[in-house]
């Protein structure tokens, strides 16, 4: 997922569409990538990209480190913020998973 144009995000990288659903700048694997936080009536749920590239690279950093980031403490530092906020990571590759366990 992919901007170009950053005028719709606020100083914290975020553009809100309405309350259940939030644009969040999450450079790392690119330094333009997004991602897409969805709030249901039942869960929240992160649309991520290559920010996880699947499950299976939670516990193998090499997979997305060797995957290629333009800024790999930063996509650290969003995996990291991404997994708190969410309960379900629909990653770039890959089911979704729950993040439950992770925290």
């Amino acid at each position: 997922m992919y901007y170009d144009d950053s005028k719709f995000f606020n100083s914290d990288g975020v553009y809100e569409i309405d309350e259940n659903i939030r644009v969040i700048s999450t450079p790392g694997h690119t330094l333009t990538d997004v991602s897409v936080i969805v709030q249901t009536t039942k869960a929240s749920i992160g649309i991520v990209g290559d920010l996880f590239e699947s499950e299976d690279d939670i516990m193998d950093e090499s997979i997305w480190l060797n995957a290629g980031s333009e800024n790999p403490d930063s996509q650290k530092k969003y995996r990291k913020a991404i997994m708190e906020q969410v309960d379900w990571i629909i990653p770039g590759h890959g089911a979704m998973f729950s993040t439950r366990k992770y925290k």
